[in-house]
């Protein structure tokens, strides 16, 4: 059964613009001569640009490094390749200076042992933030972290993304309401925690702002002692408990720990990866992997002892997490989602795919049935790794819709991968997508995998020519 993809939204210049400009409009001033930096920290994709501004017109601009990134008179900057690079504005004698990371986004994580400022971690420029939850599973809220709150509502008013996380004390014996429990049962009772953390109305509010999964935080003596096998199991019961109520989830733990777990049974189910390695040089120039298991991790935990100036005045250990901003493996990961398996059995598919990934925010199953082009299931979350259609007739084609996490909003100048009608992947949309669309429509056989968006381009639910003049307006109107 063949599978054909559809990408909603362009996956495109992942945040740099949208994070970096839009979303930090708090300015902070930093030099009596009136040269200033809006940032302390900003984040660009590899040939992408953004624009740090000063204060002062006829400021001199220099990069620490010209071959990771270049910056012009008018404050402009662009990534050339993976890596860190000093920005610094100079003017009357006075300077200062923002760090540019090219090919990644800059992140924390918090809990109730950071005291915290979210004006100034707003304007820091950081763009995301994990945080604390709870920890354990018992006395509901009594373990909720004191901070929640707090942590979350500053960062939905601030426009920053945050997950959460839950720190587990799963096979530690440490239970009191569920004595001689296991630690499987822990892991359950530890899921059912974190739903009623979720559905609470202090919570429920802030929830939008909320793009990034769940973690479960399994870093206790016991979890490093235990067979990787039973580890993975706990993290699974965890994992499905969230995923049956529409939560994606990842683990967190140390890379000692992380690359003993079976990472290939959970990716297949959609549980990311939250590394946690503290290099005292780490190389941002290329990948860091976990461990010798050649997996790249959803996010990496570099550091345990930075700072960032809205934590602790500036001056408490903070950590430090990053994601990256590769586009061939976001769109690689994308393809994973919109090229599920399919089996049938009469009247009845069933889809089974699964995304170990934070670019994808929900999907959308159509199939086109001769020229009638029919919604299967709308919407779904991330977190669902199967759906079954039993309204399946011969001849039926599925077709996947991934839109794209609010974090790595598109910019719809620019195209990447997986966008709608870019059939070639090139990056663009142009008159040879519309030339394949018009051959897709008059023989479906030569539809490629990960091609296209809609077969049904104009959504009149039918797929026609109509739909390759609607492809070709968009070109021309671009």
């Amino acid at each position: 059964m063949a599978i054909k993809t559809i990408g909603k939204k362009a996956l495109a210049a992942v945040c740099a613009a949208v994070l970096c400009l839009g979303l930090f409009a708090i300015k902070m001033p930093v030099s009596a001569a009136g040269v200033y930096i809006a940032r302390t920290v900003a984040s660009v994709a590899v040939g992408d640009t953004i624009t740090v501004s000063a204060g002062q017109p006829g400021a001199t601009w220099t990069s620490s490094d010209n071959t990771v990134a270049t910056v012009d008179q008018n404050g402009v900057v662009t990534g050339h390749s993976m890596g860190k690079a000093t920005i610094t504005a100079s003017y009357g004698g006075q300077s200062t200076s923002c760090t540019v990371s090219v090919g990644f986004l800059n992140g924390i994580d918090v809990s109730q042992h950071n005291v915290v400022n979210w004006d100034v971690i707003a304007a820091s420029g950081v763009d995301f933030v994990m945080i604390r939850a709870a920890y354990g599973g018992e006395y509901f809220p009594k373990q909720n972290d004191d901070e929640l709150i707090n942590n979350i509502r500053g960062a939905y008013e601030h426009g920053i993304p945050f997950g959460l996380y839950l720190y587990s004390y799963a096979g530690t014996g440490s239970t009191e309401t569920h004595p001689g429990s296991t630690a499987e049962q822990d892991a359950g009772y530890e899921a059912d925690y974190m739903l009623q953390v979720l559905k609470m109305p202090e919570v429920q509010p802030y929830l939008d702002g909320m793009v990034l999964p769940i973690a479960y935080d399994v870093e206790e003596d016991a979890h490093k002692t235990m067979s990787g096998s039973r580890l993975t199991g706990l993290v699974e019961i965890f994992a499905d408990k969230l995923r049956s109520e529409g939560y994606s989830t990842m683990v967190y733990t140390m890379e000692s720990v992380m690359q003993n777990l079976d990472l290939d049974r959970l990716s297949q189910q959609g549980i990311g990866f939250w590394n946690a390695r503290w290099p005292n040089s780490p190389n941002f120039t290329t990948k860091a992997t976990i461990g010798n298991t050649g997996v790249v991790p959803d996010i990496w935990q570099y550091a345990s002892d930075g700072t960032n100036p809205g934590v602790g005045g500036g001056n408490a250990d903070t950590d430090l997490d990053l994601i990256y901003l590769d586009m061939d493996s976001a769109k690689a990961q994308m393809e994973e989602v919109a090229n599920p398996s399919v089996s049938v059995s009469g009247s009845t598919a069933t889809l089974s795919f699964a995304a170990r990934t934070p670019y994808v925010e929900s999907y959308t199953i159509v199939k086109v049935r001769g020229t009638q082009v029919i919604t299967v299931a709308s919407n779904l979350s991330r977190s669902t790794i199967q759906y079954v259609d039993r309204s399946y007739q011969a001849g039926d084609t599925y077709y996947v819709n991934c839109n794209i996490n609010e974090m790595f909003s598109a910019d719809r100048t620019v195209y990447y991968g997986l966008h709608p009608g870019d059939w070639d992947l090139s990056g663009e949309l142009n008159v040879i997508d519309v030339m394949s669309l018009a051959q897709g429509v008059l023989d479906e056989s030569l539809i490629p995998n990960n091609g296209y968006s809609r077969a049904d381009w104009n959504e009149d639910n039918a797929v026609n020519v109509l739909d390759v003049m609607a492809l070709a307006q968009e070109v021309l109107w671009y």
